[in-house]
């Protein structure tokens, strides 16, 4: 028979991940694709349509190796990215992302409206022609259900996005920006249009997903006080769970906050090694084979040994084995880097 399924995505920096879980959450199949040629670790050059192509393959790959009866949806995603559409809904340029962050406005506490008012400041024209502004991983769940909504996955989180407060601080009108969602929540039904663009069936339910590092940390387990998570993927950032609320810590649960150590250097290395070589190859698999081959490296191996064996070794620390990670540990076996 059939299995019954619900189909997730995660839409991250450098690549788009799909899965099928049917109703007991066992995982019936999983895809990771990256952003056709336009990839890059960060936003630069990638079209709205790229990242609604890229969804439809992976669920083209899916369907086709894991056939099931697919009858909802979530969607969860990175962070702060802007997509523009005009009054009519149409896109309009490209995506702005966190990677075009200024320091000019440093003083707005909401990093989304910081990278907002630095969009404006970059594009009059798409400030003045602009009628809603979304993130790029709510852009999905509009498309699919024509909801404008973003995803929250706390209450304590919202002055991190945007609220009527900081929304008259930054001069920005808050009717331009979507309203909330709570994580969990239904957001529509996905219309017949985006049904047939993406291969799935129309008025299946969608649902509020949350920001990658939110599900990391449900999903490793890491929702204890005390707990930490490595979170490994085109950036890296070691978390620590806390109960407390300090200057340092962000909600991201109800009674939960995070305090994060931003490690950039390991995920920016890896993603401009990496990157340079993705798109050349029709698969990751491919691209992984071609890496070994060439026997190059992005860290010297100094810099390497020791977290690759603090991430396999340690029984303390929950991780999120991303996409990078993953490479990481194929590439050993192919002795780029001999342990």
């Amino acid at each position: 028979m059939t299995p019954e399924t619900v189909l997730v995505f995660d839409l991250g920096t450098s690549s788009l991940k799909a899965g099928l879980f049917d109703g007991e959450g066992n995982r019936v199949g999983v895809v990771r694709m990256a952003y056709g040629n336009e990839v890059r670790p960060d936003y630069y050059g990638r079209s709205v349509l790229t990242v609604l192509e890229t969804a439809r393959n992976a669920v083209r790959k899916l369907t086709c190796e894991t056939p099931s009866l697919i009858n909802a949806a979530v969607v969860g995603g990175n962070g702060p990215a802007w997509v523009a559409l005009d009054a009519g809904g149409r896109v309009l340029g490209l995506p702005f992302s966190r990677m075009y962050e200024s320091n000019a406005f440093s003083e707005v506490g909401s990093r989304y409206l910081r990278l907002l008012l630095t969009f404006f400041r970059a594009f009059p024209e798409i400030e003045e022609s602009g009628a809603l502004f979304l993130p790029l991983s709510d852009y999905l769940p509009y498309f699919m259900t024509g909801e404008a909504v973003a995803a929250l996955s706390c209450p304590g989180v919202r002055p991190l996005y945007w609220d009527e407060d900081s929304c008259r601080f930054a001069s920005i009108a808050s009717n331009r920006l979507p309203g909330f969602v709570p994580t969990g929540e239904r957001i529509g039904s996905v219309k017949k249009e985006a049904a047939r663009f993406l291969g799935i069936p129309d008025g299946i339910p969608v649902y509020a997903g949350a920001p990658d590092y939110v599900m990391g940390l449900i999903g490793s387990g890491s929702m204890v006080p005390g707990a930490v998570f490595n979170r490994t993927g085109t950036s890296e950032a070691v978390n620590v769970v806390t109960d407390s609320s300090d200057i340092n810590s962000v909600p991201f649960w109800d009674g939960l906050n995070v305090d994060s150590v931003f490690l950039p250097e390991t995920g920016a290395r890896f993603s401009d090694w990496f990157f340079r070589y993705c798109s050349q190859k029709d698969s990751v698999t491919d691209t992984v084979e071609a890496l070994a081959l060439r026997k190059e490296s992005f860290l010297s191996k100094e810099a390497f040994d020791p977290q690759l064996n603090a991430l396999m070794r340690s029984e303390r620390h929950n991780c999120q084995m991303n996409f990078e990670v993953e490479v990481l540990l194929h590439m050993t076996h192919h002795s780029i880097f001999p342990l």
